[in-house]
């Protein structure tokens, strides 16, 4: 949300993915703690029930929630579902719906309506890069890399156009982090504004589920 103290918005792309996420790991709290070790597993054995809530609710609260954060990118949006400026007060539009309408041009959209595919895959190389919590910070920017070098970043996509965004996603998969060639991009890019936002939800996201496990694991043990 837009705040004259705090110049950036809120994240929603994490909150999209954070909220159906802790569901599921709700849902295996109900088990033994000893099923959190494997976040992957969890997601996926949940996911279906993710899905049929997500096609059971309603856009209008979703909508409202998106209208609220302010976010910068609500142009005029072509599509078989009503656009967020739209009134939707009486529409029968699932936010299942809406998602899947903008997964081919939103990272976010199309991770959850793909079994949160990007966010387990991150997750799966965080655990090989931080085998414990105390390696993680060292782990972020190779994180970041690998998530670029899969796909380009909708949100510079949509900011500063496909150009961009290749070359941000071909220079992650060319340069080590922490190179002068990787620094000397990054500067470039961070001092026209580029932001990989939609890297930095997914990246959120995996972290999240990877420090889960190991705290909830490490206190049964």
């Amino acid at each position: 949300m837009r705040n004259p103290l705090i110049r950036t918005n809120t994240a929603l792309g994490y909150l999209m993915l954070s909220v159906p996420l802790s569901y599921a790991v709700g849902l295996a709290l109900r088990g033994s703690k000893d099923d959190l070790k494997d976040m992957i597993a969890i997601i996926t054995r949940h996911y279906s029930i993710i899905e049929e809530q997500l096609k059971k609710e309603n856009i209008k609260h979703f909508y409202a929630a998106i209208k609220t954060a302010s976010e910068g990118h609500l142009g005029k949006f072509v599509g078989t579902v009503p656009s967020v400026k739209d009134d939707v007060a009486s529409t029968k539009v699932s936010v299942w719906d809406a998602l899947t309408c903008s997964a081919y041009y939103d990272m976010i959209a199309y991770d959850i309506t793909h079994g949160f595919r990007i966010t387990l895959l991150a997750l799966n190389k965080l655990l090989a890069l931080a085998k414990k919590p105390t390696e993680l910070l060292k782990a972020i920017p190779y994180l970041q890399a690998y998530i670029l070098s899969k796909m380009p970043d909708t949100l510079v996509l949509k900011a500063w156009g496909l150009p961009t965004a290749l070359l941000l996603s071909n220079a992650a998969s060319s340069l080590r982090p922490g190179t002068n060639e990787w620094n000397a991009v990054s500067k470039a890019l961070r001092d026209v504004g580029v932001n990989p936002g939609s890297t930095s939800d997914i990246m959120s996201a995996a972290i999240a589920l990877y420090l889960v496990s190991n705290i909830v694991y490490s206190d049964s043990s």
